[in-house]
């Protein structure tokens, strides 16, 4: 659970929180539907990780365009297009509030 808010709750109202017999844990960023939201909802630690998938995509990528024994240009736009943009978009909605 994170507490997101002007108002931080006391360690005492924390304990009162439950999900069934048990108090979930706390924490300062949760991952909802493949993006990290954080206790101050500017979606930075959501950014650090497509920049880490990109990079490795990224990687991928390079690996195939080789000049001399590598795939085509069309090719590799098309393993851009359907590879690697989509991963870059994702939650992108959120970014134009983060």
């Amino acid at each position: 659970m994170i507490n997101i808010g002007q108002k931080k709750l006391p360690g005492c109202w924390k304990e009162r929180v439950r999900y069934g017999d048990n108090t979930p844990p706390w924490s300062l960023r949760a991952k909802y539907l493949g993006v990290v939201i954080d206790l101050h909802l500017n979606l930075r630690a959501h950014m650090k990780r497509v920049a880490e998938k990109m990079e490795k995509s990224m990687l991928y990528l390079s690996n195939n365009s080789n000049y001399v024994t590598g795939s085509s240009p069309e090719i590799l736009l098309k393993l851009f297009q359907s590879y690697v943009f989509p991963q870059l978009l994702y939650g992108a909605q959120l970014w134009v509030f983060g």
